[in-house]
């Protein structure tokens, strides 16, 4: 018997076949690929000039009117501004901390200047004490149509206070 213990690899041409016919495949995609890049360029580019030409013609023919809309629009957003800072906020936080007692933590308080409403959530360590808040809110000078919208006890708190809410107008030139 005879071994042969140092003879060399296989000679097989498949590999070194499939290996050109991937590159050729290889470079077949790319230049696809090249050309399509390109051709989409083009598209886009003709789009962009057909948008031109179509807002172009559109704005000739909306004249004045349509650049008066955003006028209107920043006429509103400036009425808003003038409307929250024409609230009388410093009234409004006195009302609410002078109503509050060692019972009631104020969470938050959400104004809406447009509906003159605000909105007020707050915790309280008994329902009693939730009560007298809101007759006490009731009581005020800048209040209106105080209403207890909703109020939860808070089980998972060890203290288990009573967390409620509470909307209101406020009455102006007060």
């Amino acid at each position: 018997m005879n071994l042969d213990f140092q003879a060399g690899p296989p000679k097989r041409r498949s590999g070194v076949f499939m290996l050109a016919a991937g590159m050729a495949a290889l470079a077949a995609a790319l230049m696809n690929y090249h050309d399509l890049t390109g051709e989409a360029a083009l598209r886009e580019a003709e789009i962009a000039k057909a948008r031109g030409v179509l807002e172009r013609k559109a704005g000739s023919r909306r004249g004045p009117a349509a650049q008066e809309a955003p006028r209107k629009e920043e006429i509103a957003a400036a009425n808003e501004i003038i409307h929250q800072l024409t609230m009388p906020w410093e009234q409004m936080f006195s009302t609410f901390e002078l109503a509050t007692s060692k019972d009631i933590a104020l969470l938050s308080m959400e104004p809406d200047p447009k509906k003159k409403m605000v909105r007020v959530t707050a915790e309280s360590k008994t329902t009693q004490a939730m009560l007298a808040y809101i007759r006490r809110l009731e009581k005020s000078v800048l209040l209106d149509d105080v209403v207890l919208l909703k109020h939860e006890v808070q089980l998972k708190d060890p203290e288990q206070p009573v967390r409620f809410v509470v909307t209101s107008a406020w009455r102006d030139g007060q």
